[in-house]
């Protein structure tokens, strides 16, 4: 993508970064606004139909822009219609830089990184999936991640079954569909072929179309010609993210172990390369350590009936023929109280167990439902009060996490502490086992309802949501915001009472600030800790380090206010992304009950 010539310290600045993300639309930060300067602000203006302007007065430098308070529907859009989107922040404040503002690209959305409620069905998961083509293995290693839930998952195909990846990548349905650039021209040959196969099979038939030719000269030639293609379910990256030690580096320092045979998935060599490679996508465009993906496991597909798409389509089990999912098999059968439930329930409908053991366990705790409705009707009242878990964990470990996500968190957190009561009646194994191993996460209820108001403040960089009790230095500020002359007159009257004057007065302009007035008939009990600033003809004006200590305060409160709550609020989230595993786990459990 054409980068912009305009010459300028800031676009001089805008082009360095670009630079880095040259496949991405740009958001650069300007004040209260994310600007798209060139090819990106022609893209961006037609696709979210906004008015395209221009940088300079000849029209040379095209250039569109979005709200910084309301960018999240104009990037929801961008994203909808397949473009990755890198957001560059203004690290430092304006007001205090000094020169050019430092900018950087803090987060890149992707189609299959996005977290927003808004693009995402609560009773689907949005996969990312990496494929490893290993053509001396003649096999596929795969591995893919729901970035807002957390799950990780990894299997591998060989060629000579392609059918079974192909049902597979049917089921799952990813968003977004990361391979390596081509190191041969027998992987580049069959990489053409599986890519075409793969578009077909999810509703992107013309993806190659035009461009086989080109594909087949090379991975790279290919890459340039489909830059500007905005299906963006395809993307290419450098092989060495596939590197097997560099997978296994990165997955261990992620998941802290020494080797991965704690996860089951040691023999899986050409599926460990594709989630390392995964893993290593996710760290570059999130730019943070991804707490909530607390383990990787084998997608044991042989132990499912892997249902091929036309079955799927033909048994109508999650749309009818014309794409309607109403009157399906899932959403007649879904009852579930909870989208994680929802989730499991669709995983369950797409992967019939196989197991005679496994089914026939399930059936039991249905049938102990059955024969306990009363308790099975409160329990599912109780379980319609916990939002969605994982996707909430999910947003406060990312950088978009709001005042409004802990709020969640809370409320669902307290009916959690009710479930134990329901599995004192409960008998079947399944239950029996969710029983032992139940934790309420009592302790993290405590840390919101202790760190948070009861009617808290939406605004982030504004504080007001914080509770009183959980920082002195904030709560000593509250008070002076909320009551400075108060303190004011409280510091006047102590002053009185130390120096005898009884006609002392504090007091305020532009220049001093505040300063303390001294007639010249008390001139001779003035202390000696006071400073004169100024003599007038009938007074002259001190003042003293607690004076200006309280005037700053004063002056810097709010500012401070909202520094030391978002300090907290990042503290608030530190603490619960250490027991990221934790929530995986009761979450898990509450869809197996839902």
């Amino acid at each position: 993508m054409a980068t912009p010539k305009f010459d300028t310290p800031m676009m001089r600045q805008f082009n360095y970064i670009k630079k880095q993300h040259p496949d991405k639309l740009l958001f650069y930060r300007m004040g209260d606004f994310y600007e798209m300067f060139g090819e990106d602000a022609v893209i961006g203006a037609k696709v979210l139909q906004i008015a395209l302007t221009s940088r300079d007065k000849n029209k040379t430098m095209p250039m569109c822009g979005v709200p910084f308070r309301a960018y999240e529907q104009y990037l929801n859009k961008l994203t909808k219609a397949g473009y990755k989107v890198a957001i560059c922040e203004q690290l430092e404040d304006p007001s205090k830089a000094q020169g050019l503002v430092a900018r950087d690209v803090v987060r890149v959305v992707t189609p299959g990184t996005t977290v927003s409620t808004h693009l995402i069905d609560p009773d689907r998961n949005n996969y990312l999936l990496t494929i490893n083509v290993v053509i001396r293995s003649k096999c596929l290693g795969i591995a893919f991640a729901d970035l807002s839930t957390g799950e990780f998952e990894i299997a591998e195909f060989l060629m000579s079954n392609l059918d079974s990846f192909f049902d597979f990548l049917a089921q799952i349905k990813p968003e977004e569909i990361l391979l390596s650039k081509s190191r041969s021209e027998s992987e580049s040959l069959f990489l053409g072929e599986l890519l075409g196969r793969m578009g077909k099979s999810l509703g992107k038939e013309n993806f190659l179309e035009n461009n086989l030719e080109k594909f087949k000269e090379g991975i790279s030639d290919f890459i340039e010609s489909r830059v500007n293609n905005s299906s963006g379910l395809f993307n290419f990256i450098d092989p060495y993210h596939f590197d097997k030690e560099y997978s296994e580096k990165i997955l261990n320092e992620h998941f802290e172990t020494l080797n991965l045979s704690g996860f089951g998935i040691k023999d899986l060599p050409n599926g460990i390369s594709s989630a390392g490679a995964l893993l290593g996508y996710l760290k570059d465009t999130q730019k943070c350590d991804l707490s909530h993906l607390t383990s990787i496991k084998r997608h044991a597909y042989e132990k499912n009936m892997l249902l091929d798409e036309a079955t799927v389509s033909n048994l109508e089990l999650f749309e009818s023929q014309s794409g309607i999912k109403k009157n399906t098999l899932f959403n007649t059968l879904n009852y579930t109280k909870t989208p994680m439930g929802a989730r499991l329930f669709r995983q369950w409908l797409k992967q019939p167990l196989v197991d005679l053991d496994l089914i026939n366990e399930r059936f039991d705790s249905i049938e102990e439902f059955r024969m306990n409705f009363m308790m099975c009707e409160k329990l599912r009242n109780n379980l319609s009060n916990i939002q969605d878990l994982p996707r909430i964990l999910g947003r406060i470990t990312l950088p978009v996490a709001g005042v409004n996500d802990l709020i969640s968190l809370s409320d669902s957190l307290k009916p959690l502490q009710n479930l134990s009561i329901f599995f004192e009646d409960l008998e079947s194994s399944i239950f029996k086992k969710i029983a032992k191993k139940f934790d309420s996460l009592k302790d993290m209820l405590e840390l919101l309802q202790d760190s948070l108001l009861e009617t808290p403040s939406f605004k982030l960089r504004e504080g007001g949501f914080i509770a009183d009790g959980v920082s002195d230095e904030l709560d000593e500020l509250r008070n002076i915001s909320k009551n400075s002359k108060k303190l004011l007159n409280e510091m006047l009257i102590s002053e009185k009472d130390k120096t005898g004057i009884s006609s002392l007065k504090i007091n305020y302009n532009k220049i001093f600030g505040y300063y303390l007035e001294v007639s010249n008939v008390h001139k001779e009990s003035v202390p000696e800790n006071y400073i004169r600033k100024q003599t007038l003809v009938n007074a002259e004006r001190y003042i003293t380090l607690e004076l200006k200590v309280f005037e700053e305060k004063i002056i810097s409160a709010e500012e401070r206010i909202g520094e030391l709550e978002f300090d907290l609020f990042h503290k608030i989230k530190s603490k619960i992304n250490e027991n990221a595993s934790r929530f995986q786990k009761t979450s898990n459990y509450i869809a197996v009950l839902d």
